[in-house]
């Protein structure tokens, strides 16, 4: 299937702008919003080591995408103890999360930048056997590089803004093209289902949100007599002491939709 006019200006322009990428991820490290040490990822340059054996990667944007994908990364791994994972994300705080919730055999990366060479570099490096997008993280050139290299794709809890639904409408060809790449679309709410069924011509399941579906922390009780009694004890206008919480496994609803798009895909 042929590229959009809109798919081949976006391509052309994130060529041009990508060699003056560095500038911009230096000045957002030196406002925090970029781990420094790991600007490298975002170029698709990795000093984590690729597990053997058949890789999983999802994809998601920030702190609540990133909770649904680590809970399908249980459900998954709950069906088959040789998957190994890995979790792409844009933000600081959701590398945070998943530092301190990822199950075994999971590892996390900054999503590379959505230039053709990044891209290129992401996928030689990992060769994921599938991705799996959660919500409406819909990267152009990672998409359709992924298709092309056989990668088996996934659009999970899909859900979109009334705006960002109108822009997909106003560029039709591009649209299609797009959800057309994916083996496995799902939506969290109707009117993100009715409007990707008319770019992708069939019907998309509408399955409810699955960040409702995603197990919620457990907390440590010891940990929380704990966190109680500093409280109790601590002087005026000290901090707060915290605890770490940790995710329950994965809820027999999202162990079923695991179950679904992976026969799909």
């Amino acid at each position: 299937m042929s590229f959009s006019p809109a798919l081949l200006f976006y391509r052309a322009a994130t060529t041009l702008v990508g060699p003056f990428a560095g500038l911009w991820l230096n000045a957002r490290a030196r406002n925090g919003r970029e781990d420094e040490d790991r600007i490298g990822e975002r170029f698709g340059r990795y000093t984590q080591a690729r597990p053997e054996g058949t890789l999983v990667w999802l994809h998601a944007a920030s702190v609540g995408e990133s909770g649904v994908a680590l809970s399908l990364i249980e459900a998954l791994a709950a069906r088959d103890p040789s998957l190994s994972f890995v979790i792409s994300t844009g933000t600081r705080t959701s590398a945070d999360l998943v530092a301190k919730r990822a199950p075994p055999r999971t590892a996390h990366i900054y999503a590379p930048l959505d230039t053709t060479a990044s891209v290129r570099r992401f996928l030689a490096y990992w060769r994921p056997e599938l991705g799996v997008f959660v919500e409406s993280e819909i990267w152009p050139n990672l998409i359709l590089a992924a298709e092309k290299q056989g990668v088996k794709l996934a659009l999970v809890n899909a859900r979109m803004s009334v705006k960002t639904l109108r822009q997909w409408e106003n560029w039709a060809a591009a649209g299609k093209r797009l959800v057309k790449a994916f083996s496995f679309i799902s939506a969290a709410d109707g009117r993100t289902a009715r409007a990707l069924k008319r770019l992708r011509g069939e019907e998309i399941s509408a399955r409810g949100n699955l960040k409702l579906a995603a197990p919620a922390p457990s907390i440590d009780i010891n940990a929380r007599a704990s966190m109680l009694a500093q409280i109790g004890n601590r002087p005026s206008g000290s901090p707060l002491p915290h605890t770490t919480a940790k995710m329950k496994s994965s809820s027999p609803r999202m162990s079923a939709y695991a179950r679904t798009f992976r026969t799909r895909c």
